[in-house]
């Protein structure tokens, strides 16, 4: 309350102020009121046709400085009289008069009219460097003494604007504006066809005609054709009146209250804001608005046609308030009418006592599989206010759900409810109550989406099971199982990763191997010496003989190499010798031990030894097998080879 208060003295302060600004402004101005003196006076001004008159005119400064733009004279149809001061304009001194005269033609328009308006016009600057522009006029007052006839016609249309249905008149004011007598002036309406007549006017005299119509769904047009006798003249005079088009109401007024806040703290000014779009062509005016608790809030508001104004009007408020204004509206087509705003509430908090509620919504489920079907809804409720509130009711729509009766501060109640639904939608309950300064406080809960999923269409001929709907299930952990099991699988867990180890233990040892077999086999292959493949091959020569051979015939491209054996001299005794008694050395290197006897059998095995040796080397006699022995073991290989071939000579001459 303090603090409204003081806002309210210093909105008072300001207006003072204001005020005495304003008046100061108006004193200002009021120096400037009169800076000149303009009178002027004529001569001949009674006159019978159109001439000259003379005029004098007289024009002082006033301001008590001299002026620095000069003053210029008009005459009444606008223009400059040049004949005045320095081509129309004079600057004046201080309290300086400056007096003309002259003369000035005066036309038939002019006499009939009776009356001439002189004007002049100056400019200026005050203290602060402001131009000011001013202008003072002065009439001369003609009298036409000689006989004329002048007939004034005006015209009035009521209303401006007319609604259908509604009568619309024009009405024509003839006015005697000579000095002759008028008669038989008739009038001819185009409104509606008709015409009236007026059998005489007298001088001055005036008399009024009117025609009259009823509006239809289209605009309707006024002219009108008068037509007259002059007294003491022949014929007859015309006078035409402009057509005037009088438009069909088009009504397409609309009102708007507004509350520029909804919501206020105490002792703080609410703005209401009242807007008028008018879209039609109705003007109103002198309109007057009143509110249906506070009476009489605007007055005199004007609303053009095809236009949109506002007015605003401020409120202040200890306490909640609904403003509902009413518009007295009188338009041009002759017509009041009223307008009634919708209601507009505005709230008022103390912001020391506020009140706070919030709803969470949550449903058992959001999808349902038929209709009716009943979910049930869970709203929790919580005062997040300063302050215990009271009768809280809960509703859904327009169905009144529970009430709370008290609910403390930071207090939390917890509503269920099985409801019954039959289409699918959204779901919001609202919770409405009111603070300690009787504002009714709604607030909403989030939006639950209910949707609807048709069930599975079983076949008619193959019955097919509905199958269950999934179901998520939490994944099982080692507190859910026995801890028997837990131990018995990480014991097999330790058991299949030791055995993954010796497996690839395994694996690489093999590997290992593998690469050791396949190198000692390599060098057992190198280990033993190979015939050299010749296209054929001698065994009756001496294999030192054969190579000699060889050496001799390298010179000759076209022979193929011969390989030969190293074999010994037989005797012709040797060859009579019984095989039983015939022997080859035991050591090659030791030609005086004793030769081992040769069985048959063993003598047939080297005979097939050699006929398989023999075939390979004719299969592919570009094939050369280089032995990689050193020449150190080439003589005991040597030797074994010739033994060999001895064996083989001895079978052949058995046989």
């Amino acid at each position: 309350m303090e603090t409204s208060r003081k806002k309210g003295f210093a909105a008072l302060l300001l207006a003072v102020l204001m005020t005495v600004i304003s008046a100061m402004s108006v004193l200002a101005a009021a120096e400037w009121l009169d800076p000149i003196a303009f009178t002027m006076e004529a001569t001949g001004t009674e006159m019978t046709g159109p001439g000259e008159i003379g005029i004098q005119v007289r024009v002082t400064n006033t301001t008590g400085e001299d002026m620095t733009d000069p003053v210029t004279l008009y005459d009444p149809s606008g223009n400059v009289v040049t004949a005045f001061g320095d081509s129309g304009s004079k600057i004046l001194k201080a309290e300086q008069p400056y007096s003309w005269s002259g003369t000035y033609s005066v036309s038939q328009e002019e006499l009939e009219k009776g009356r001439l308006t002189f004007s002049v016009l100056c400019h200026m600057t005050d203290a602060d460097g402001t131009v000011r522009e001013f202008s003072q006029q002065a009439d001369i007052l003609l009298t036409y003494a000689g006989e004329h006839a002048r007939l004034g016609v005006y015209r009035t249309v009521t209303p401006e604007v007319c609604r259908q249905g509604k009568q619309v008149s024009v009405t024509y004011e003839l006015v005697n504006a000579g000095n002759v007598e008028l008669t038989g002036i008739k009038v001819a309406e185009k409104l509606n066809g008709r015409s009236q007549t007026v059998d005489h006017l007298s001088p001055g005299g005036s008399q009024k005609v009117t025609f009259t119509a009823n509006m239809g769904a289209n605009d309707m047009t006024c002219g009108a054709t008068i037509t007259y006798k002059v007294t003491g003249e022949s014929g007859l005079k015309t006078e035409t009146v402009p057509e005037l088009v009088i438009p069909l109401a088009r009504p397409g007024l609309q009102m708007t209250l507004e509350a520029v806040e909804s919501g206020i703290n105490i002792g703080e000014t609410a703005t209401l804001k009242l807007i008028f779009v008018n879209n039609g062509n109705i003007t109103y005016n002198g309109v007057t608005v009143r509110d249906e608790k506070r009476g009489e809030v605007m007055t005199g508001l004007e609303i053009p046609a095809e236009t949109t104004v506002e007015f605003t009007r401020e409120f202040v408020l200890t306490e909640p308030s609904t403003f509902k204004f009413t518009a007295l509206l009188p338009d041009n087509t002759g017509e009041t009418r009223e307008m009634t705003s919708q209601p507009v509430s505005v709230q008022v908090f103390d912001p020391d006592n506020d009140l706070i509620l919030t709803l969470d919504l949550s449903s058992d489920t959001t999808t349902v599989y038929e209709f009716p079907a009943v979910l049930r809804f869970t709203l929790n409720v919580t005062n997040n206010g300063d302050s215990a509130v009271k009768n809280v009711k809960i509703t859904h729509g327009s169905v009144n759900i529970r009430e709370i009766g008290l609910l403390e501060a930071g207090q939390t109640a917890k509503i269920e409810c099985d409801v019954e639904i039959k289409q699918e939608g959204q779901f919001r309950f609202t919770a409405s109550a009111r603070d300690n300064l009787n504002n009714n406080r709604t607030f909403q809960s989030n939006v639950i989406r209910v949707s609807f999923t048709a069930p599975t269409v079983r076949p008619t001929d193959v019955p097919v099971p509905t199958v269950a709907p999934l179901v998520t299930e939490r994944p099982v952990t080692d507190a859910d199982m026995d801890p028997m099991v837990v131990k018995g699988r990480n014991v097999t867990r330790l058991l299949a990763y030791v055995f993954a180890g010796l497996l690839a233990a395994a694996l690489v040892l093999l590997m290992v191997a593998g690469i050791m077999r396949r190198h000692t086999k390599k060098r057992s292959e190198n280990a033993y010496d190979h015939l050299d493949l010749a296209a054929r091959r001698d065994y009756g020569r001496d294999p030192d003989e054969a190579d000699d051979d060889e050496d001799e015939g390298d010179d000759s491209p076209d022979r193929a190499p011969t390989a030969s054996a190293e074999r010994e001299e037989v005797t012709e005794e040797d060859v009579k010798r019984p095989v039983s008694v015939r022997a080859i050395p035991n050591d090659p290197l030791d030609d005086g031990a004793p030769e081992p006897e040769v069985a048959p059998e063993d003598a047939d095995r080297a005979a097939q030894k050699m006929d398989e040796a023999e075939r390979v080397i004719q299969d592919d006699d570009s094939t050369f097998r280089v032995s990689r022995r050193s020449a150190a073991d080439a003589a005991p290989q040597a030797s074994h080879r010739r033994a060999a071939r001895r064996r083989q000579n001895v079978q052949d001459d058995d046989e």
